[in-house]
């Protein structure tokens, strides 16, 4: 007797197809957002990737506003961001997106993912699945086929959506778009508060081994003046 094959509950393309009709509704008031992804798209990998960077600097977003929260003034927690990296994933501990979003926020990150629909589900798929194929396509590992990219833009995208919809309680507003909208404002800060001081641990931050006169110098030296037009 032939085995009858059992269907998904919802076929990948129809299911990337209806996150992409709510994600095209949704970005358009998140200026923060828009920003970051390109207009056109020669390939869809670079869709993907541009994407997947949107979903990181979302996660910056919410460090940010946290810092802000906390009286920081905006100057001094934007050099602080600038200057900054954050490591983004399960990890805990110095540096780590997780650590630093549990001194800025009430609930925590745990207690938010299980606040949203889904959403702890679709940090589980952000990291095991989008990451990976993130880290991949940026550094020539391997290429995909578009039914791998319209699965990972579709966990980017609901991500980002379900992370909104739980966060806007939490500080009065969407994190994505102009923050001036937060009810209440977000506060002019205090001179006196650190960004340092208000996460109370070592910040992990961003080396430029060179600068870009000396890099700029260096790679004069090397190229063929006949080619400088």
């Amino acid at each position: 007797m032939k085995k009858e094959q059992v269907k998904s509950p919802v076929e990948p393309l129809a299911c990337y197809e209806a996150v992409k009709h709510e994600w095209d509704k949704w970005r358009q008031d998140k200026s923060h957002i828009r920003a970051k992804l390109f207009t056109n798209y020669i390939r869809k990998s670079d869709w993907f990737l541009t994407t997947h960077a949107a979903s990181e600097a979302a996660l910056r977003r919410l460090i940010f506003i946290g810092l802000r929260r906390k009286k920081v003034p905006y100057d001094v927690a934007q050099d602080w961001m600038d200057g900054h990296s954050i490591t983004y994933g399960r990890q805990k501990g110095h540096g780590t997106f997780i650590v630093y979003y549990d001194r800025l926020f009430n609930p925590n990150w745990e207690q938010t993912l299980k606040a949203g629909v889904g959403l702890e589900e679709l940090w589980g798929l952000w990291n095991d699945f989008s990451k990976p194929v993130r880290n991949a396509l940026a550094h020539g590992a391997r290429k995909y086929t578009d039914d791998w990219l319209d699965v990972a833009l579709a966990i980017d995208r609901l991500f980002m959506m379900r992370l909104d919809l739980v966060i806007q309680p939490v500080i009065g507003g969407t994190p994505f778009a102009d923050l001036r909208n937060l009810i209440p404002r977000l506060e002019r800060g205090d001179s006196e508060v650190k960004a340092e001081g208000t996460l109370g641990i070592l910040p992990n931050r961003v080396k430029e081994r060179l600068g870009v006169k000396d890099a700029s110098s260096r790679l004069a030296s090397i190229v063929d003046p006949k080619l400088v037009v």
